[in-house]
């Protein structure tokens, strides 16, 4: 708000928004906000379990959304948002002696409703559909002999978000793995393969590691990613809930994703088991994860057992004569 000009600037109103693709939003259990001055959760290390005992008793109620249908210029839906005024928060959020200047909103659904209502993330796009606070204001000044009163916006860009799923409330299916992101399932799969499966010598032109998985029970196709291990997993409890992923995966070059196709993920594990008959690397398994960029809610289920459509590793090489 600096210029050349004397000037004064008034807060008209404030008002937090989210956006959703759920046209049907309005007819389901509406959210109530609630704010607190403090940072209560990091984007990228809180787990469920920092929030077992997670109270909103202290928070500030800011109650229920209006909404607002966004269409196009043809009238067709594009999106909803969820429209709090929060003038209120005026002084918290403009407090210049917080040397920590970072607050925190936290969704409830009304009436402890269990049912899942998805929001735009902070990654959703540039800027449009992002969680965030928009002040609008006027600015008086004087130009001359003249006084001028601009209506103008200033907004604030959430710089993070979570949503967290507590994984003990979803059960595992039997002679099924699967992965997701939102409940943190992870698989880890051993392939019988070393330097003495294939000639010495011999060159791959290709390797596929085709896995089968269930449409019904997987009904939304997402991107699904390949990591070899990079130690030993023997010691691993499939049943145990861990804090932090404890399984390491190499990543770059040798990390591939696939998009499923005709109910089937097709790997792209050449490099690494080239580098395997070469000595180069060791045959620890492979883990098995959901891409970041998938719906937190969705899960992914591999059905092994299969018998006209077994997973299965295929192998196209050359032999040195």
């Amino acid at each position: 708000w600096n210029n050349n000009y004397d000037s004064t600037v008034q807060i008209d109103s404030i008002r937090f928004i989210l956006y959703s693709d759920d046209s049907l939003l309005t007819q389901n259990v509406r959210p109530s906000l609630y704010f607190t001055s403090d940072s209560i959760f990091n984007e990228y290390l809180s787990t469920y379990l920092d929030y077992l005992d997670l109270s909103n008793t202290g928070w500030f109620d800011i109650g229920e959304p209006r909404f607002n249908n966004v269409l196009d210029t043809t009238d067709n839906y594009m999106y909803s948002e969820l429209i709090w005024d929060i003038d209120t928060l005026l002084q918290a959020l403009t407090d210049t002696l917080d040397s920590n200047l970072v607050r925190s909103f936290i969704l409830q659904n009304t009436n402890s409703d269990s049912s899942f209502l998805e929001f735009f993330s902070e990654e959703a796009s540039t800027g449009e559909t992002d969680p965030k606070i928009i002040m609008y204001y006027k600015q008086t000044y004087t130009s001359g002999d003249s006084i001028i009163i601009d209506t103008l916006t200033n907004t604030i860009y959430s710089n993070g978000d979570l949503s967290i799923i507590d994984p003990r409330g979803i059960n595992n299916i039997a002679n099924m793995i699967g992965i997701s992101n939102g409940s943190g399932m992870r698989s880890i799969i051993e392939i019988p393969f070393n330097e003495n499966s294939l000639p010495d010598g011999a060159l791959l032109r290709n390797a596929k590691l085709i896995l089968p998985y269930d449409t019904s029970l997987s009904p939304i196709a997402q991107n699904i990613i390949i990591d070899p291990l990079e130690s030993d997993s023997v010691d691993i409890d499939s049943i145990e809930i861990y804090d932090i992923d404890p399984v390491v995966g190499i990543g770059f070059p040798y990390r591939a994703d696939s998009e499923p196709k005709n109910s089937l993920y097709i790997l792209p594990i050449k490099n690494i088991l080239q580098n395997i008959t070469l000595g180069n690397e060791v045959n620890w398994g492979f883990k098995l994860l959901s891409n970041e960029k998938n719906d937190p809610f969705e899960h992914i289920w591999f059905d092994f057992n299969q018998n006209s459509n077994q997973a299965r590793l295929e192998i196209i090489y050359a032999e040195n004569q």
